[in-house]
């Protein structure tokens, strides 16, 4: 077992190695100057000027090298300054933590009870109109990608009709569920179609076991025997 985890474990090391490597060479390799872009994107820049950035921010060492300073920093807790915020990003994505967690327990509840929900139904009125109704909904919002999902559901109930806020995260628990109610919705569409079919194949099956078709002829029996008499 401990093995299979280690195995596991240094191959999903070596896969996002990889990947990282690959995008910092995608960065790298990109058309422009990084170098006039962080002097602030002026076009009267010295060459001077241009290599005491490039100084700064390393950029005339070799891609080995750049890359192997990024992953000690990253190792190191440190992902750089964002030039928007002009802030550590670490603390940026440590202060947004909170709410993002929030969001994806929000979503959590809402695919699962709207997922068992919508495949109970359908296991019940199976064959129905009602069965064809779910499962085609479900696969529906399962095809629509989230952020499609999300412009359409904030562009009807939140500009349209007003009923949720499309910003800011609001304030106490109550605050924070309305702010976040029209996102957590559109994350969670996407689950539904799943959770939905399973809990419908699940309950499908075990109608069909054989304790379930014997204790439905009992009581039909049961009720045969009532009328008789």
């Amino acid at each position: 077992m401990l093995a299979r985890i280690s195995r596991r474990l240094a191959g999903l090391l070596a896969t996002l190695l990889a990947a990282s490597f690959v995008i910092f060479a995608a960065v790298y390799a990109a058309p422009g100057d990084p170098a006039v872009f962080l002097a602030g994107g002026r076009d009267k820049l010295t060459p001077e000027k241009l290599e005491l950035v490039r100084a700064q921010y390393h950029l005339d060492e070799p891609l080995v090298v750049q890359y192997g300073r990024w992953l000690g920093d990253c190792l190191h807790f440190d992902l750089g300054r964002s030039f928007k915020y002009s802030d550590q990003v670490a603390d940026l994505i440590v202060a947004r933590f909170p709410t993002t967690l929030a969001l994806v327990a929000y979503a959590t509840v809402l695919f699962v009870v709207l997922g068992v929900g919508a495949g109970v139904l359908a296991a019940v009125r199976r064959g129905t109109w009602v069965d064809s109704a779910v499962v085609g909904g479900t696969t529906l919002a399962a095809s629509v990608p989230s952020f499609v999902s999300a412009i359409a559901l904030a562009a009807v109930f939140g500009v349209q009709l007003g009923w949720f806020p499309v910003t800011g995260g609001g304030e106490g628990f109550t605050g924070t569920l309305h702010h976040l109610t029209l996102p957590a919705l559109a994350l969670a569409l996407g689950a539904l179609a799943i959770i939905s079919r399973v809990t419908r194949q699940a309950m499908a099956d075990a109608g069909a076991a054989d304790h379930v078709e014997a204790a439905r002829g009992r009581c039909r029996t049961a009720r045969t025997g009532r009328w008789a008499r």
